[in-house]
């Protein structure tokens, strides 16, 4: 629940953040991922796609540990 949580409010972060046009997402280890933003169109993903996609895994996430 607490990823679900920290997902989603990354999410709205990216939303929020002017700077954040385009994401990427870099691995750490086997279960860390890491988002970095970019002002220009560095990044692999749109900022609001990222933004968007980031807040529905998280709920989906904090979806289903609320049911177990």
């Amino acid at each position: 629940m607490i990823f679900g949580g920290v997902s989603a409010f990354n999410g709205i972060a990216i939303l929020t953040t002017s700077e954040c046009q385009t994401v990427s997402f870099a691995g750490k280890g086997s279960r860390v991922a890491v988002a970095q933003c970019f002002s220009d169109s560095s990044g692999a993903l749109p900022g609001w796609l990222a933004g968007f996609g980031m807040i529905l895994v998280g709920g989906l996430i904090g979806l289903v540990s609320l049911k177990r």
